[in-house]
């Protein structure tokens, strides 16, 4: 069966996520991603013009769409904040790939994270959060300061618990949230 362009290009990313899960990025070339696609060097570059594209492209895709989390309706700030991190909690440790690509880009590929804590802070819904946290503080850089220190805790939390995950700790979801919550509410 023939795929399409875009589900050849999925099925691209899908064999680089495994190949650097097991081996790194360092550790992952086109041939390995080509064999396990089952497609040609020359097909990948068709759809990718570079191996860095590539590898751009799959940090993108897996770890970017973390931050489309749902607000809670309530605008007190310690509801808000802790419904977010809850959720945020949830979302991220159902999904331990983008964390364990999050890890292995930190260490051996910073510059693939480059811009991604600025789209992060440029989304809608952290957007929509620092202006309902800017309305409930009556003060606009504390919310700015409270969703970055948020957004780069959770992000250092959850793949701290990924790295982790294998060795059986236990990760209270709820405990978290409220601690993180008090520590926003009572640190800024």
């Amino acid at each position: 069966m023939r795929l399409s362009g875009t589900q050849r290009r999925q099925s691209i990313l899908e064999s680089t996520v495994e190949l650097v899960e097991q081996y790194g990025f360092r550790g992952t070339s086109t041939k390995a991603i080509a064999r396990q696609a089952g497609i040609s060097d020359a097909l990948i570059f068709k759809h990718f013009s570079s191996l860095e594209k590539l590898f751009q492209a799959l940090c993108k895709e897996f770890i970017t769409p973390l931050t489309d989390v749902p607000l809670e309706d309530d605008d007190h700030p310690a509801v808000l904040l802790h419904s977010y991190i809850r959720m945020f909690l949830i979302k991220n440790l159902q999904n331990p790939r983008s964390f364990r690509l999050y890890s292995m880009a930190q260490y051996e590929r910073p510059d693939l994270l480059d811009g991604l804590t600025d789209r992060a802070e440029d989304s809608e819904r952290l957007h929509e959060l620092t202006d309902r946290l800017t309305l409930s503080f009556g003060d606009q850089n504390r919310a700015k300061w409270a969703v970055r220190f948020l957004h780069h805790t959770l992000m250092d939390m959850t793949r701290q618990y990924n790295l982790h995950a294998d060795e059986g700790q236990e990760f209270d979801i709820d405990e978290t949230s409220r601690q993180l919550t008090r520590l926003i509410l009572g640190n800024h």
